[in-house]
């Protein structure tokens, strides 16, 4: 259920993890809230309008990734349709662009979760500054169509950087319902 007072997922400022002996600017990828919305789209489609606010972006990376998760029709993450929205400038998926993707993220028998990609969202946007935001449109037809008041639960996101053909998550969240 939507929170009138603020964003369903807070994390704590200054808590990236940067690999040893590299420099990242870790404020880039420092998650500090993430918000769920519903909203109508131009066209009216009912969308899950998805924000990410990190500590500070003074411009966009490339190479970057910040993600956010959500389950759908379930009491517990693990019970309902596990989703993800995507906010990108992989040069491996859009040779640098920020791209706006959709997935599914579901549990394997070995309890890890297994992110796979289906397709673009519906648009979004990608905004530098103190603080930076991240932003995803998707219609909810892409995600099952829940039905108006259907409460998201896993709320939880991930920001990752690729350096030197490796990748490397910075920051993670927890989050609830």
């Amino acid at each position: 259920k939507r929170q009138a007072d603020g964003p369903e997922v807070i994390d704590f400022h200054g808590d990236t993890e940067t690999p040893p002996a590299i420099s990242v600017p870790a404020p880039t990828y420092d998650i500090l809230s993430i918000d769920y919305e519903q909203a109508l789209s131009a066209e009216g489609a009912r969308q899950l309008v998805v924000t990410l606010k990190v500590a500070n972006m003074p411009s966009v990376p490339a190479n970057a990734s910040w993600r956010a998760y959500f389950a759908l029709g379930g009491a517990v993450p693990d019970k309902g349709a596990r989703y993800f929205v995507e906010a990108t400038t992989d040069i491996d998926v859009a040779g640098g662009a920020p791209a706006f993707l959709f997935g599914t993220a579901g549990r394997l028998n070995s309890g890890a979760i297994a992110d796979t990609r289906q397709g673009n969202a519906n648009g979004g946007a990608i905004v530098p500054g103190a603080p930076g935001t991240i932003q995803v449109r998707i219609d909810l037809a892409k995600v099952g169509a829940p039905a108006a008041g259907t409460q998201l639960h896993g709320t939880m996101g991930r920001a990752r950087a690729a350096i030197d053909n490796s990748r490397f998550v910075l920051d993670r969240t927890r989050g609830g319902s």
